[in-house]
């Protein structure tokens, strides 16, 4: 497999804090992707069914395997805002994944992976 070059972008999150709050923490292509063997995975929208259904969950299920892989960490990517995406995986109790929000849809679009869904309501 051909190591594969990300396009720089930031990523705008939420950390739950030792208190129990949560903190703005912000990311970057560099810090996530750089001398890492990560798994990035998008999806179209937090909430959606087969999204919610199988997808997260099943990379949630899978984590312990792909890290036996030689996985530093599995990525959930989605053109969402960090509150929602937090909501998200707490309502699936996703705990290993780390989920990615990509507000603005600034990587997404670098990756020309950027699709309009007007038609459906969806941006």
């Amino acid at each position: 497999m051909t190591p594969q070059t990300v396009p720089d972008a930031q990523f705008h999150t939420r950390v739950k804090a030792e208190d129990g709050a949560f903190d703005w923490q912000v990311l970057d292509s560099a810090g996530i992707f750089t001398g890492k063997t990560v798994v990035l995975f998008a999806l179209p929208g937090a909430f959606t069914p087969a999204c919610s259904e199988t997808h997260l969950p099943g990379y949630e299920a899978a984590y312990d395997s792909f890290r036996e892989l030689g996985v530093d960490e599995v990525y959930c990517l989605s053109v969402n805002d960090a509150f929602v995406m937090n909501q998200w995986a707490r309502s699936l109790g996703i705990e290993k994944v780390v989920m990615l929000p990509d507000g603005n849809g600034g990587f997404t679009r670098k990756m020309g992976m950027l699709v309009e869904r007007t038609a459906q309501g969806m941006g």
